[in-house]
Formats: C-alpha cells, sequence, structure tokens
C-alpha cells in the first residue's frame, strides 16, 4: 500500500496505473454484476460434483496403482537384485565412511563371492 501510494503520489509509471485502476474497477465490476455471480454459482453447482466424481473416480485408483507398482518393484529388487543392493548399499558405506564395520563385512562378503564365482569384476 504504501509504494503504491508513493508510485501515485509521484506519478512514476503512468500508464502502468492507468492500467492498473482499469483492471481493479474491473474487478470490482465482476463482483458486482449479478449475472457474472449467478453463472459462477450455476458453474461451481454443474462442475463441482463431476470434478469431485472424476477424483474419486481417477485419482484414488490410479494412487492404488502406483503404490502397487512401486510395491512390486521393490520386492523384485530386493528378490532378484540383492547382490546390485549390496553392491550398491557397500559402495555407499565405504564412500561416506560412516559405518566402517558393515563395510568390512559388506567387503568380506564380496570377497567370499569373488572366491565362489571365481570373477574378479566386483570392484569398489
Amino acid at each position: 500500500m504504501m509504494n503504491e501510494f508513493i508510485f501515485l503520489e509521484n506519478n512514476y509509471f503512468p500508464k502502468y496505473f492507468q492500467l492498473y485502476k482499469s483492471i481493479k474497477e474491473n474487478i470490482r465490476d465482476w463482483c458486482d454484476d449479478k449475472r457474472l455471480r449467478r453463472v459462477a454459482v450455476l458453474v461451481s453447482i454443474v462442475v463441482g460434483p463431476f470434478i469431485l466424481e472424476m477424483c474419486f473416480i481417477w485419482f484414488i485408483p490410479t494412487i492404488k496403482l502406483l503404490y502397487f507398482l512401486l510395491w512390486n518393484l521393490c520386492l523384485l529388487l530386493i528378490t532378484y537384485c540383492w547382490l546390485a543392493l549390496i553392491i550398491i548399499i557397500s559402495a555407499i558405506l565405504e564412500k561416506n565412511k560412516i559405518f566402517p564395520k558393515y563395510a568390512e563385512k559388506f567387503e568380506s562378503i564380496m570377497d567370499s563371492l569373488d572366491r565362489w564365482t571365481g570373477n574378479s569384476k566386483f570392484k569398489f
């Protein structure tokens, strides 16, 4: 309010304030217009329940489907990609040096896996 008063008093931006005043008057006219109010109420009465129904029809099942897919993805990763998860977790633990004992345990697991498979591709 203070900035608006200073700008108006000193007439810094005359075109801007003419536009601002006209928009303000248009908004006041729209608020006072009974026909616009009736149309807004009618539209909200007609469209509101439809939007609410569409939320219940589409939004909730979509969220349930998304939750189901993410849960199955987690189960799939835990079931079939446990080796990759061990590698990722051990790399994170080793890089951050948060839990050195756990990192040593994971390294020993990786060493034993390396010995069992005869494969030296598991690097940290």
